[in-house]
């Protein structure tokens, strides 16, 4: 006859390794969502249309103040253009949300996304996207973009966002 308390004790061992395995699963998935993000990060910032939007976003479109950013490059009278940089925004609003969600962190994104792009991005943009934010009573929405900017300005206060010749 088969003592209980030994039957227990096997049951009990079994318990603890299917436990450990699981937490061990468990971590894994982390890791691969993880890197399935990196990849895709990785996939977007070596697409050269990421960067020609990029180029038109930032350096092509010039303005003083979102009043004239709108007469310029709005979605009624500029509809290519405001598609552009509605989807570069909505890529520093993905990468911003999954920084302050904790999936990824900030070396991860500076891995595949250079500082320099967040910080120019938003420094331009920043000023208009509050003010429409502003505007449309919106100012308590999130706004992950602004968040991968603090982020990023406070790990590196001593980037220059103006190249030499604009000095």
């Amino acid at each position: 006859m088969v003592d209980p308390g030994l039957v227990s004790l096997v049951e009990l061992g079994v318990l603890a390794v299917g436990v450990t395995i699981a937490l061990f699963e468990i971590r894994n998935m982390g890791q691969t969502r993880k890197t399935e993000i990196a990849l895709q990060f990785f996939d977007k910032m070596t697409n050269p249309e990421f960067w020609e939007l990029y180029t038109h976003t930032v350096h092509e479109q010039q303005f003083e103040s979102m009043e004239e950013w709108g007469k310029k490059y709005g979605p009624y009278t500029n509809p290519d253009a405001y598609n552009k940089f509605v989807a570069f925004l909505q890529y520093y609003n993905a990468a911003g949300d999954i920084l302050q969600k904790g999936i990824v962190d900030l070396d991860d994104i500076h891995v595949y996304c250079s500082p320099i792009a967040i910080l120019m991005f938003y420094e331009k943009f920043g000023p208009m996207i509050e003010g429409y934010q502003k505007w449309y009573s919106m100012e308590d929405t999130p706004n992950p973009a602004k968040y991968l900017y603090n982020e990023t300005r406070k790990k590196y206060p001593q980037i220059t966002t103006r190249a030499p010749y604009e000095q």
